[in-house]
C-alpha cells in the first residue's frame, strides 16, 4: 500500500495520504486505521500502549496536543514506512 491514495473529505481531491493540513489529525488517523482494522477495533487501538510512542497510548499522545504524531504513525503503519 506504499502509494495508497486517499480521497480528501475536505477538498474532494486525492492526496498521497490523508494528512491534509486542513483536516483534523485524529479524524485522519481513524480513517487510515479503517483501511486495515475492523471498525470495532479502532477505538481499542487508541487505548493500547504503543512501542512507537514510547509506551504511551495514542490517546495519551493526542491529549498531550501531539495528534499529528498519531496521524503520521497510522499512515506509516499502512505504508510500511518507518517514522
Amino acid at each position: 500500500m506504499k502509494n495508497t491514495l486517499v480521497d480528501c473529505k475536505t477538498h474532494g481531491n486525492t492526496h498521497a495520504n490523508c494528512a491534509c493540513p486542513d483536516r483534523d489529525p485524529v479524524e485522519c488517523a481513524r480513517e487510515t486505521l479503517l483501511l486495515v482494522l475492523p471498525e470495532n477495533e479502532v477505538d481499542a487501538w487508541f487505548q493500547k500502549p504503543n512501542k512507537q510512542l514510547e509506551g504511551l497510548t495514542p490517546q495519551q499522545v493526542i491529549n498531550a496536543g501531539l495528534a499529528g504524531i498519531v496521524r503520521d504513525l497510522t499512515w506509516d503503519m499502512i505504508t510500511g514506512s518507518p517514522s
